[in-house]
């Protein structure tokens, strides 16, 4: 696998993204809750592939990338929900909570998982209830989603798809690294 090829992984897990939250408004508007929900939960997971991507490529140009452990991840419901989530604090102009955002992500990223199996599969409550997820999914939960998913895919577009788009990926592998160890020395 290429640094180009990770690129182009980004950009399709970008192009994705958006398309899932065109698809989720569509559902929104037929009142189906839970696939609202479902589809926004599944554009967040493309975009923490495509910031996965972006620290593979950088990985590559390291000589550091082992792409085994990088396809695990890429394939964890888990690790995308957590590579979002953990991108998203590290934007997020409340900086006096990224810490806190961060520790808590260990206990928040099951319940978003848990929330998303209940979006799509029929379960069973502790108490014997029995229920499908438009029981359990109300419109103000769907409301909610799309409007998150819409706000990542802002962020998206203004902080993701320029690095994709630019020429700073493709840069020769040892100007790559110059450049990714100035900016850990700065950080």
């Amino acid at each position: 696998v290429t640094r180009e090829h990770l690129i182009s992984l980004a950009k399709k897990s970008l192009k994705n993204a958006r398309a899932l939250i065109e698809e989720a408004e569509l559902l929104f508007d037929n009142r189906r809750w839970a696939r609202t929900v479902f589809l926004c939960h599944a554009a967040g997971e493309e975009f923490g592939k495509a910031v996965q991507c972006l620290s593979a490529a950088m990985d590559h140009a390291r000589g550091v990338l082992d792409f085994a452990k990088f396809r695990r991840k890429f394939l964890s419901h888990r690790s995308k929900t957590e590579t979002i989530r953990f991108f998203e604090a590290m934007v997020s102009p409340e900086d006096d909570h990224f810490i806190d955002e961060i520790k808590g992500l260990g206990e928040e990223v099951p319940v978003l998982l848990q929330g998303r199996n209940a979006t799509l599969y029929s379960d069973i409550f502790s108490d014997g209830t029995a229920f499908a997820p438009s029981d359990v999914i109300p419109e103000e939960m769907a409301r909610d989603a799309l409007g998150w998913a819409k706000g990542r895919l802002a962020m998206a577009e203004a902080l993701i798809k320029p690095i994709v788009e630019s020429d700073v990926l493709r840069a020769e592998d040892d100007e790559l690294k110059k450049n990714y160890d100035e900016f850990m020395a700065i950080m």
